[in-house]
């Protein structure tokens, strides 16, 4: 088993929900954790609950989908703590709409958060992995990358990308020690579809949902790996239903 004390580890959308339980679980398990999300009064009440744990972190706001802001949080951590040796990109967006119905700006944020950010920051940091000798990046993909919803077209076409570009990158870095993985959670009771119809259909009614701390637990699974293990995608799901 690796152990993740006093590593540095990035969190995106940090200040909520799965990102937040990473961070906190991380910092319990004594990395050094640097959050990052677009509300930065979120981030220092998320950062304050950490420290208060007597974890080590701060924040960093950022838009992933946004190049210089991405470019910024690899530059500020570097700064910080100089070093970087995991990254886990946790942020994401879901917008609820036919195909038919929804604006071009909505699918671009989309695309722009779950794919072009993550790109933007693994692009930023794999040469700083290369340079010490390894390092690790977790990308929180969901299991509609494989099995389709309606009126979630973008978000399920956004997170099968991801699943493959996470796949060809591991096999680009793999021999540089950098292991690339996608954790895909089934449904997980956050705020993630606050937005979304309250009376959507489902496929499995009375589902007993993940928790955030559970896919948290999961990511933590992944970090500790042996130094040799390599898990190119975890997909978890939810067990009972109610």
């Amino acid at each position: 088993m690796q152990e993740i004390e006093g590593k540095v580890t990035i969190v995106t959308g940090a200040s909520r929900g799965i990102g937040k339980a990473i961070a906190l679980l991380f910092a319990r398990n004594k990395s050094k954790v640097v959050l990052s999300a677009r509300s930065k009064k979120e981030l220092e009440e998320a950062v304050r609950e950490i420290k208060k744990e007597r974890g080590e972190a701060f924040g960093v706001p950022a838009d992933m989908s946004q190049e210089p802001q991405v470019k910024n949080l690899i530059a500020e951590t570097l700064a910080h703590y100089g070093a970087v040796d995991l990254v886990i990109n946790n942020a994401g967006v879901g917008i609820w709409a036919p195909v038919a119905e929804m604006n071009t700006e909505d699918f671009d944020t989309t695309f722009g958060v779950n794919v072009r950010g993550i790109f933007l920051l693994c692009r930023e940091v794999i040469p700083h992995f290369v340079k010490k000798g390894g390092g690790q990046i977790i990308n929180i993909a969901s299991v509609a990358s494989k099995s389709a919803n309606a009126n979630l077209a973008a978000y399920c076409a956004s997170k099968a990308a991801l699943v493959m570009f996470s796949e060809s990158l591991a096999l680009e870095v793999r021999n540089h020690n950098i292991k690339v993985t996608c954790v895909s959670p089934g449904s997980v009771a956050s705020d993630f579809s606050a937005d979304f119809p309250k009376d959507r259909p489902t496929n499995r009614p009375g589902l007993v949902k993940l928790t955030n701390e559970e896919v948290a637990e999961a990511c933590l699974a992944v970090a500790t790996q042996n130094p040799n293990a390599w898990t190119s995608e975890l997909i978890l799901r939810p067990l009972r239903t109610g």
